[in-house]
């Protein structure tokens, strides 16, 4: 082989490398209303724009709508990063999570100053499962997660 030839193939096999960046979970793949029917549990992420979603997590019980936290994923500080609101709930406030790992099945959100959870898991399984686990650092660690298994209601 002649060494122009090696010079071409070794450019060529660069800039298909580096555009080869691997899939992951897309934002757009969590929106909708995903029902937890173990616990009567709902959790709804609504597009907020190009890389963001607006969310809130309630039960329905007897017609009564008890809304545990309102939710945001969205980029701060050129990091994206989910936000809980519990005030109403548990007096705490906004709890900001930045992502730590995103795959192309799964999107984890870490805070490990946070007294609990420190870990939000989100794994989608299939087009209308997904899987929500929480827990203490390091999740894999964790003896004791709390795991919530979602279909999609809508």
């Amino acid at each position: 082989m002649k060494k122009s030839s090696i010079v071409v193939f070794s450019i060529a096999f660069v800039i298909l490398v580096a555009g080869c960046k691997p899939k992951q979970l897309e934002l757009s793949d969590l929106a909708g209303s995903w029902f937890n029917a173990k616990d009567n549990f709902i959790e709804e992420w609504r597009s907020s724009g190009e890389n963001g979603l607006n969310g809130r997590a309630y039960e329905v019980s007897e017609g009564d709508t008890a809304v545990f936290e309102t939710l945001e994923i969205k980029e701060a500080n050129g990091v994206l990063t989910y936000f809980a609101d519990i005030e109403d709930v548990m007096g705490q406030g906004i709890t900001a999570f930045p992502l730590t790992n995103r795959t192309a099945t799964t999107i984890e959100f870490t805070n490990k100053e946070h007294d609990y959870p420190q870990v939000l898991l989100y794994e989608k399984q299939g087009t209308d499962s997904l899987k929500v686990t929480i827990g203490k650092f390091p999740l894999k660690d964790d003896k004791e997660p709390v795991v919530f298994q979602f279909v999609r209601k809508s």
